[in-house]
């Protein structure tokens, strides 16, 4: 079995994220693709959102791409189940010793050029091939692979420009994401106020059909 892993906050997880895992899934011809959130990275403390919060909108955003190409799409927990400080190689190999499968790193175009100087890049390497995505068009020229690790670029169609940082801003400036994420990530930001929105009674209630107003009545 072939299963790519690909991690990251995903706080929240944008359309440029699910076409790296599309394009990546079809051109490697994977059986299985999860995406891997982060539950307390040591290099960074930023996470605006709960760990239970940021798997729900990874799950809502990959409800579209069930069954897609005959791959499984999946969201792994695993990282909250590990104990702290948690590196890549500590995922990979715990998710190593639970699956028998051939495990595919990916890795954006800056976490390439930087993984030689991840923690113990050696020992994942070991354990699974790295899979570059390379924005189309970009003209970035990858760094040269290590000894030992096998790589495979594949070019991606992810939209230029977007970020889960400048997602955040714009909701709190009440801006429009439309676009920008999944429509069940942004019913989901609106239902549970993520991120500074205000919660929306008649947003959730366009978007889902259920009526909240109507509900509290019978309480």
């Amino acid at each position: 079995m072939r299963i790519g892993l690909f991690g990251g906050m995903f706080d929240p997880p944008h359309i440029g994220h699910v076409s790296v895992m599309r394009d990546v899934s079809k051109a490697l011809g994977l059986d299985v693709m999860c995406m891997v959130p982060c539950f307390d990275p040591p290099h960074r403390n930023d996470s605006e959102t709960s760990f239970l919060m940021r798997e729900m909108l990874c799950e809502s955003a990959l409800h579209h791409l069930r069954g897609h190409e005959g791959t499984r799409f999946l969201v792994s927990d695993v990282e909250s189940h590990l104990d702290l400080p948690n590196y890549t190689y500590n995922t990979i190999e715990a998710i190593k010793a639970e699956s028998d499968g051939e495990l595919f790193l990916v890795l954006g175009e800056d976490e390439y050029a930087s993984f030689p100087n991840w923690r113990f890049p050696d020992r994942i390497i070991a354990e699974c091939e790295i899979v570059c995505a390379m924005r189309s068009g970009s003209g970035e020229q990858p760094r040269q692979p290590m000894d030992g690790e096998r790589v495979t670029f594949v070019s991606v169609d992810e939209p230029e420009g977007i970020s889960s940082t400048m997602i955040r801003e714009r909701l709190r400036r009440g801006e429009d994401v439309d676009g920008l994420i999944p429509d069940g990530v942004k019913s989901l930001i609106y239902i549970l106020g993520l991120y500074g929105v205000e919660p929306s009674i008649d947003y959730v209630k366009r978007t889902t059909g259920i009526d909240v107003e109507e509900m509290a009545k019978g309480v």
